[in-house]
């Protein structure tokens, strides 16, 4: 969806210190300034967009100072002790209350034009017109899984009170809950969450409260929730994935389009459709500290001290133009019926009128029935059985929401096959059911031969598949990974039996080399061999040897290679060196093999001359370190030396045996080389 926004001003302008830019000491609660307080300096800075003149610089003891929504001139102070309302342009105090007690305050803020809230052992709401200060709800512990838990927003719509906290949990990972009080009843819910806030649906003439909600998963997703606060209905879940790091700043509501916006610190926008039950997403900026909506405008406040206005008409003509698509006055008809719990007439409205026939009705329907017992009256089986009865399956949702039902039920797919949905996930499943024929007819319908071609092989019809294989394009290859994938490989021996008996070898050689390579593929290597055995004793060609070659990595295979089969010689002495080392030397080169004798010759000398070296070193560095007693030195020499030269020249012997055992060993083994090389 498209941004359209407007930086105003940066707060350095007003010699503000960016350390300032934070939830304790600036206030957005207007959309035409805002004001900040400098605990150190015990000064308040208040900044008024449309009147640069009233800009001004106080002096308080205040512990807060909240600015006014509609007059940015009106700023709300507190202490421990006080209150007082005061107009900074006239510099006069508007409004004095004094607590009966010193308070502790942990969350203070405007609620609505008239009253500001104060939560702290208890919450308690402000009136700035009559000057009355009267408790509204109480303070209830946060869940014992939840620590260093700090409340980010508070709401309140008619007997509702919200308040959303966050914290981290023992892994200190960012979480929270939100705390839904009805003051009327006097009861309280929490539930987990990051971000939460309660808006209003139209429907006919009445208005229906809406919870709606979004909790960060372990993976690092959003996953959005709204529940009917009258009905205590949930609507379909809807989840994104969040910036690594996300922390919600700002989550309210978009009453008129039915959608909720998310902000968060790293510059995510997210916007959740309730009813189509879809989010949207853009990207801001990085190292956002404070967000506020007022009207049309979002106002936002970066680290650096940069503040945005975003302008939601952008936002609010894209959901328009979204739910164009479906007529207002049709939109309207199904969700009161909906909203009424009338399910038959919302379905038959939703089977006369395509547009409406989409993957979130069906979940509206879905999430309704999952609360209902499973018979006649359950919102999902209305909805499945009036689709059934006006038309076919339109979709694979639909599909997979019918064969759901039919296998709680225990009841068989046969009956409804003819109303399916053709889609390629269908015809799997009904090949992962055993029901070849129907998945063949399935892939026959949507042009996917090979796996028609697969079905029939499971049928035990492998004669029919070469008249798919006649069809171009025809991909052996997708035949062959379906049947793995779904299916039973061995299968396919019996596919390739019918090819090979028509023993023309030649003519279908690319065929067949094409089926020998999937079941190389399918790592089925035995029966590659055999296949190709079978094949170079009817005939003489490089072709299939090469292939024989490349699929022996077995020792026995190889041995019957060597011993049966006549091929080339410098293949298998390759291959043979690669798969099977214990025969390499029946096929070696002699040359090579003198070569490789001759560098451990080297190898020796010079490992002699390296173990002389190190015993001469030694003693050197002895006596270079200055070592008092020489003559000791010298004599330790000596006898080491005469040790190092005697254990040496026992190793030169040994090595010399060995060395003539070797040469011994490579005659006798080019003399059989030789021998092999001339019977073949």
């Amino acid at each position: 969806f498209p941004l359209d926004f407007v930086n105003i001003v940066n707060c350095a302008q007003f010699g503000i210190d960016l350390k300032l830019i934070n939830k304790s000491c600036m206030s957005l609660s207007s959309d035409q300034g805002f004001c900040a307080r400098d605990p150190q300096q015990k000064s308040l800075y208040i900044i008024n967009f449309k009147d640069q003149d009233s800009n001004s610089k106080m002096t308080i003891k205040a512990e807060s100072a909240i600015i006014h929504p509609l007059h940015p001139q009106n700023i709300l102070l507190r202490t421990s002790t006080m209150m007082q309302y005061i107009n900074a342009k006239q510099k006069k105090a508007l409004l004095t209350h004094k607590f009966s007690s010193p308070q502790f305050v942990e969350y203070f803020d405007w609620i609505d034009n008239k009253r500001a809230l104060l939560i702290g052992d208890q919450i308690q709401a402000f009136n700035v017109e009559t000057g009355q200060l009267e408790a509204i709800g109480t303070r209830y512990a946060a869940p014992s899984n939840i620590f260093q838990t700090k409340i980010t927003q508070v709401q309140q719509s008619e007997n509702n009170l919200l308040l959303q906290v966050i914290g981290v949990n023992q892994n200190n990972q960012i979480t929270g809950y939100l705390e839904l009080q009805n003051l009327s009843s006097n009861t309280v819910q929490q539930i987990p969450c990051v971000a939460s806030c309660i808006t209003e649906l139209q429907d006919g003439d009445q208005i229906i409260p809406i919870l709606s909600f979004a909790e960060l998963s372990p993976n690092n997703n959003f996953i959005f929730r709204s529940v009917n606060l009258k009905t205590k209905q949930i609507y379909q879940t809807a989840e994104q994935q969040a910036d690594l790091g996300s922390i919600p700043i700002r989550f309210f509501a978009l009453k008129k389009y039915s959608a909720t916006v998310l902000v968060t610190n790293t510059g995510g926008v997210y916007v959740y459709d309730i009813f189509q039950q879809k989010v949207f997403c853009n990207q801001f900026s990085q190292n956002l500290m404070l967000a506020a909506n007022f009207g049309n405008d979002l106002v936002v406040v970066s680290k650096l001290g940069d503040l945005t206005v975003f302008r939601l008409n952008a936002l609010q003509r894209f959901l328009s133009s979204i739910h164009k698509q479906i007529p207002v006055e049709l939109l309207n008809q199904f969700n009161q019926l909906f909203m009424n719990s009338k399910f038959d007439e919302a379905a038959n409205v939703v089977a006369q009128n395509t547009e409406l026939r989409t993957k979130q009705t069906l979940n509206r329907f879905k999430t309704a029935g999952s609360f209902q017992e499973m018979n006649a009256s359950n919102a999902l089986l209305i909805y499945i059985n009036t689709l059934l009865q006006k038309s076919n399956l339109a979709n694979q949702e639909e599909n997979e929401c019918l064969i759901e039902i039919l296998q709680k039920a225990g009841k068989s797919l046969k009956p409804y096959l003819q109303k399916f949905h053709q889609s390629q996930e269908l015809g799997e499943f009904f090949f992962q059911q055993k029901l070849f024929q129907e998945s063949s007819q399935t892939f026959l319908q949507l042009n996917l031969n090979a796996q028609a071609a697969a079905c029939l092989i499971e049928l035990d019809k492998p004669e029919n598949v070469s008249l798919f294989m006649k069809q171009k394009p025809f991909q052996l290859d997708k035949m062959f990974e379906f049947g793995a994938k779904f299916g039973s490989i061995d299968k396919f021996k019996v596919f390739a039996n019918e090819i090979f008996s028509q023993k023309d070898f030649i003519a279908q050689k690319d065929e067949i080399l094409l089926i020998i390579q999937q079941f190389v593929a399918n790592n089925q290597l035995k029966t590659a061999v055999q296949l190709l055995l079978e094949i170079i004793t009817c005939i003489e060609d490089n072709d299939y040897k090469k292939q024989l070659i490349e699929a022996c990595v077995d020792e026995q295979q190889i041995e019957v290679l060597f011993n049966k089969v006549n091929c080339p010689i410098d293949l298998v002495a390759t291959h043979v060196k690669q798969y099977c080392p214990r025969l390499a030397l029946k096929f070696g080169n002699r040359e090579e093999r003198e070569i490789i004798l001759k560098e451990k010759k080297i190898k020796f000398d010079e490992q002699f001359i390296v173990e002389c070296e190190a015993s001469t070193t030694i003693f050197e560095q002895l006596i270079q370190n200055n070592y008092k007693n020489e003559a000791l030195v010298a004599k330790m020499f000596s006898k080491f030396k005469e040790a190092s030269v005697k254990k040496i020249q026992q190793k030169i012997e040994r090595k010399k045996r060995e060395i003539g055992k070797m040469e011994e060993t490579i005659k006798e083994l080019a003399k059989y080389a030789e021998m092999v090389v001339s019977e073949v």
